[in-house]
């Protein structure tokens, strides 16, 4: 080998190891190795990706007070981590950007209406506790005299675009021969008011959110219908990265805890009461023994810092779902109660 060579080879060994050198103080700097938790901590504030969809799930009310279901996990979130509901910093998101701003760091976790599917949940994101069950309905317009999808046939679906609605509209399309044209839209409201504007026979989307949207977006809701077909399951959960096992983690056990709690019968109004409980599940829940806490990196008392102020998962739903669009629990009752809702042990 030439000296020349060998001094060219030479060069880009090194030029190679102080690329790695750089790469990996930016991963410590900004990147995985940096903990999520710490910089929130750090931050006293807890960074929430939300999308403005109707004020039963995420909305700013007349006060200008974000308000709703996931609003509140973001706050008992807060609570359990920073002592504090309102050490929120809410970030608003799109459908089309909100797992590439998650994935780029723009937030520290994602509280939406998210689907857990396949793609998504192997493209460097880590899908939290089921929190809702939902399935794909549609809205007609009354006149129309629909009873069912079949009455759709060969009709406009207006629909959000980047959404699992899209899909599964097309799905259904091909595998029962509707022969629909899918017009999609960059925002739900656009979708809904071109329905509004007979732009299209029937809008839709998850049911929860099609009755949000249609009670608070229509000019006269009586004039519509949402058929009672189904067209899918939709399991919604938080998003957090995947590159932090421990936040995943911390976000998992705060979730678990709410529903947890409603298990076991602890409430915003009891939980202080029910930190002299002998049932080891509840003490375990509220710090009272064991060390839980520690695993995640947090103190004992998270869980009953979250409760006091945000209510256990039921309270939370009935504040916010329930009050806003009186629909009753269904599928998103307790386990013990006939629905699927339900956390494993704390212990």
């Amino acid at each position: 080998m030439s000296v020349k060579l060998a001094l060219a080879r030479l060069g880009q060994v090194l030029a190679l190891v102080l690329s790695l050198s750089l790469s990996f103080l930016c991963l410590e700097k900004g990147g995985a190795a940096a903990s999520t938790l710490d910089s929130v901590k750090d931050a006293g504030v807890l960074r929430c990706g939300v999308q403005e969809i109707g004020p039963a799930f995420s909305n700013i009310d007349e006060t200008g007070r974000w308000v709703g279901f996931y609003t509140d996990f973001c706050r008992a979130t807060a609570a359990a981590i920073l002592g504090d509901p309102e050490a929120v910093e809410f970030v608003v998101v799109g459908t089309d950007d909100r797992f590439s701003a998650l994935r780029d760091g723009d937030f520290d976790v994602l509280m939406s209406s998210a689907t857990w599917t396949l793609s998504r949940d192997v493209d460097g994101l880590t899908f939290m506790p089921l929190y809702l069950f939902d399935g794909q309905g549609f809205l007609v317009h009354k006149v129309s005299g629909a009873k069912s999808l079949v009455d759709l046939k060969g009709g406009t679906i207006c629909v959000e675009d980047h959404t699992t609605s899209v899909a599964n509209v097309r799905d259904y399309d091909t595998s029962h021969g509707m022969n629909w044209t899918v017009k999609p839209f960059a925002t739900v409201e656009g979708a809904f008011n071109a329905f509004f504007e007979h732009q299209c026979e029937s809008v839709t989307t998850d049911v929860m959110s099609l009755a949000s949207s249609w009670l608070f977006l229509a000019p006269n809701p009586e004039d519509h219908v949402i058929l009672p077909d189904r067209i899918s399951k939709e399991p919604l959960s938080a998003v957090v990265r995947s590159d932090d096992v421990q936040w995943s983690d911390t976000v998992r056990w705060i979730i678990n805890a709410l529903i947890s709690a409603e298990e076991l019968g602890v409430t915003s109004k009891n939980v202080e009461q029910m930190k002299t409980s002998n049932n080891p599940e509840v003490r375990r829940l509220l710090g009272r023994e064991g060390s839980v806490g520690a695993l995640l990196g947090l103190d004992e008392a998270f869980a009953a810092r979250a409760l006091a102020a945000m209510g256990n998962y039921g309270e939370i739903y009935d504040r916010t779902i329930k009050k806003t669009l009186h629909v009753e629990r269904g599928i998103n009752n307790l386990w013990t109660k006939g629905g699927l809702i339900w956390s494993p042990p704390i212990r």
